[in-house]
């Protein structure tokens, strides 16, 4: 436990040295899946966590509603056919919590080491299933409402600034980047406020996602 609380400690260190305003993807995927879900996509390079190139994993948001957008990271199973291997969805409790987590430092196809690269678990449940690691609800992890560029103060609430530009008073807290915008009407506190938009998460992906198994594979 103690390893694992270092690991966190250094990865939010880190992501905090290296915020900065991002602006919105514009190369990904875009198709509509089952219940009219949007989902827009990429397939994820060789080496940013699964090691093996010749598997294949892809991430992207399920557009569930106007301002909600919800982060999935898929990765294909690792030992035979991925397209008759089962899916498991992992979540990371709540609902308000990352599912990095448990893709980083529990269960997924690689772990983060001291020197900010990531290395090969053997232990992955990728081994013998397609994984689906969803942060859920908007606003947790990479989910996100409407994107603002703020920064953290000392109680750790977001202020919004004016513009894309980090003044001396938010450098000393060392958080400038974007954000999501803090408003509680587009997320959720619940499982029953968050269970529609997992549901609609997974209508999407399902939907239209999920085909990449069957298109980009011959294995």
């Amino acid at each position: 436990m103690k390893s694992l609380s270092r690991l966190s400690s250094v990865l939010l260190l880190a992501v905090d040295a290296i915020a900065q305003f991002v602006p919105a993807p514009t190369d990904l995927i875009k198709k509509t899946g089952y219940a009219g879900i949007d989902v827009r996509y990429k397939e994820v390079p060789a080496g940013i966590c699964e090691l093996d190139p010749n598997v294949k994993s892809y991430s992207g948001y399920a557009d569930v509603d106007e301002d909600q957008h919800v982060f999935w990271w898929f990765f294909e199973a690792r030992n035979g056919d991925p397209k008759d291997a089962p899916l498991t969805v992992w979540i990371n409790g709540g609902p308000g919590s990352s599912s990095m987590i448990g893709l980083f430092q529990e269960l997924g196809p690689c772990g983060i080491g001291p020197d900010m690269k990531p290395f090969n678990n053997p232990y992955s449940w990728t081994n013998a299933s397609n994984m689906l690691f969803i942060d859920q609800p908007t606003q947790v992890g990479f989910s996100y409402s409407i994107p603002i560029p703020g920064y953290k103060d000392d109680g750790g609430f977001i202020i919004q600034l004016p513009n894309n530009t980090c003044p001396d008073y938010a450098q000393s807290y060392g958080s400038c980047g974007t954000y999501s915008k803090p408003n509680h009407t587009l997320t959720a506190n619940s499982t029953e406020g968050a269970a529609p938009n997992m549901w609609k998460t997974l209508q999407g992906f399902m939907g239209k996602a999920m085909c990449f198994c069957k298109v980009h594979n011959g294995r």
